[in-house]
């Protein structure tokens, strides 16, 4: 009797400890361990366990990797099924359960077994059954974050800190800490008085100020903190819908105001007096628009408006070159803008190597088409038949993720004109790992000699299927 290969799906919202005691990444390994026994049970072997740790399945926009590849590897037959703790951790969205049961409907033949609740999805009942648990999870999520936001509304209302990371220029207690408070209260007044973000950013800068990442301060950091309410004692509050919904929000106006009309304070030390704070921020508005109005205020945050925006980088320091435009001068372009990659003077760039973005863009698109048309043209051979399941597993999803890169390089191919950039940019992705480039001669042609591509070495693990590795130049 052939052993059936089954996948385990865990997953928990949050991995902070519960007031079980319960710590990270303890939740899952009893869900695994659970699904293991049952898999057991019945006569099965697990495969793969597909995990999605402090990943929510109620709230829309969530992506999970592990819920999504085993979906995948459902329809595709690679799996004979898979078992789970309780339907409320595979789906909570009646769109996603809606996804799992029109797979079974498919092919009744899959095993899908739960730990808790009953649930078998090859039987119509069980679908049912699943649906149901899944509509009360997100019941229960929606009524837990119902909860959550009243209770934030009223610590907000009653000042008291947003229970997060330590605001700069504060400790923990909401006291003051220089030199972050004093170079913040400098900022404030430097703004109020009409001075640009740039300006106060390069004074940042000369003290040591960083991101929390560690590195330099950028200019969105150093707006959103000196435009913050906090600064003089003003409480804010956005609900979770609101800050899904908004791209970027603009914090002086999330002031909570109670009753009486009046700002809300909050129970910490105050940078700023209202009267500065409120010129800084008309100030830093103005700029704001005035460069909206002139176009120069740059794409909306994680919008990549060039083909290899964040894949070039500079041999001579190693650092990640960025895009900038500049106004043609003369000729028949004159007064149009012309974009270029450059090196920054900042962040460890050496700020020595530009390179024109059609010339350079131009010449990857072409090596990268080429690529594509190798990978087309590349027969998938069928995996060979053993009877080992876990290796059975492997081959299958090998052979899956390599006949998915094959149909993706045909469909790039045939239709690349009319592809669009997020399009053009996910093939780049797949394929070229990063765009190295090195000094040019002095002049004004283009030199495809100082260019290196380096091709990605796992595109979904196609480099072994396709056998050629390497650099292109």
């Amino acid at each position: 009797m052939k052993t059936v290969s089954l996948g385990v799906y865990v997953r928990q919202s949050d991995e902070e400890p519960g007031p079980d005691g319960v710590r990270p990444g303890e939740a899952v390994a009893r869900q695994e361990a659970a699904c293991r026994r049952l898999a057991a049970a019945l006569g099965a072997v697990v495969v793969r366990v597909y995990a999605d740790n402090a990943l929510s399945a109620s709230l829309p926009g969530v992506y999970r990797p592990g819920f999504e590849e085993l979906v995948s590897d459902l329809a595709a037959g690679v799996l004979g099924g898979f078992v789970f703790a309780h339907a409320d951790r595979v789906a909570r969205r009646a769109s996603d359960a809606a996804r799992v049961c029109a797979l079974y409907e498919e092919q009744p033949h899959l095993v899908g077994r739960s730990v808790e609740g009953g649930v078998d999805l090859s039987q119509s009942r069980g679908r049912a059954l699943f649906l149901e648990q899944t509509l009360d999870g997100g019941k229960e999520a929606a009524a837990t974050a119902r909860r959550q936001q009243a209770a934030n509304l009223h610590r907000a209302l009653a000042g008291q800190p947003h229970i997060g990371a330590t605001a700069w220029g504060w400790d923990r207690d909401g006291h003051l800490q220089d030199p972050a408070a004093s170079l913040l209260r400098r900022g404030i007044e430097a703004a109020a008085g009409g001075a640009c973000v740039r300006e106060i950013r390069a004074d940042w800068l000369d003290h040591g100020v960083t991101g929390r990442t560690g590195k330099p301060v950028s200019r969105k950091t150093v707006l959103l903190r000196l435009i913050n309410p906090r600064n003089v004692g003003y409480r804010i509050y956005a609900s979770a819908e609101v800050r899904r919904n908004a791209s970027q929000l603009w914090t002086p106006d999330l002031v909570l105001h109670g009753d009486n009309g009046r700002p809300v304070m909050g129970d910490w030390q105050h940078v700023a007096a209202p009267t500065t704070y409120w010129a800084a921020v008309r100030s830093l508005k103005e700029q704001l628009d005035a460069a909206h109005e002139r176009g120069h205020s740059g794409p909306p945050p994680g919008l990549y408006t060039r083909l290899l925006s964040g894949r070039v980088r500079c041999t001579e320091c190693e650092a990640s070159m960025v895009v900038s435009s500049r106004t043609v001068r003369a000729g028949a372009s004159a007064g149009t803008r012309r974009p270029f990659y450059r090196c920054p003077a900042i962040n460890g760039g050496c700020g020595r190597l530009t390179r024109t973005a059609v010339s350079l863009e131009s010449y990857v698109a072409a090596e990268l088409l080429t690529r594509l048309r190798q990978v087309a043209a590349t027969a998938v051979v069928p995996a060979p038949l053993t009877a080992d399941a876990q290796s059975a597993y492997r081959h299958n999803a090998l052979v899956r993720r390599r006949t998915e890169l094959l149909r993706s390089a045909q469909h790039a191919v045939e239709h690349w004109p009319l592809l669009k950039l997020p399009e053009r940019r996910a093939q780049l992705a797949t394929h070229v790992a990063e765009v190295r480039l090195r000094p040019a001669p002095r002049g004004r042609w283009f030199d495809p000699d100082t260019v290196d591509i380096v091709w990605a070495e796992h595109p979904s693990e196609a480099a072994q299927a396709i056998g050629r590795r390497g650099r292109s130049r």
